[in-house]
């Protein structure tokens, strides 16, 4: 009987450890994604942004659009092609 209630209290105290350090993990990623988000581009509104913007992801992917000044955004930045390109080299490289 005090065997079982000493595996079931370290089965729960792993699990407990597990979490937190699973969350401790994803919090900086999940920032990462609300900051990209977000219009500001900013943590100032909170981890989750009240008005979703994906004008950061369409300006660093090189996609071009309207912001709320009317005004047609390009980015200066080839991603795609660098990414095309590290792609050619590694796949190169590998086989």
């Amino acid at each position: 009987m005090y065997n079982n209630k000493k595996k079931s209290l370290d089965k729960l105290l792993s699990h407990l450890i597990l979490i937190t350090i699973g969350l401790i993990v994803l919090l900086p990623v999940f920032s990462i994604i609300s900051v990209s988000l977000s219009k500001s581009g900013s943590l100032k509104a909170g981890l989750i942004p009240e008005n979703v913007s994906f004008d950061n992801w369409k300006y660093i992917l090189g996609i071009d659009y309207v912001n709320a000044l009317g005004e047609q955004v390009s980015s200066p930045y080839p991603i795609m092609k660098w990414i095309f390109n590290s792609l050619k080299v590694s796949l190169l490289s590998a086989f």
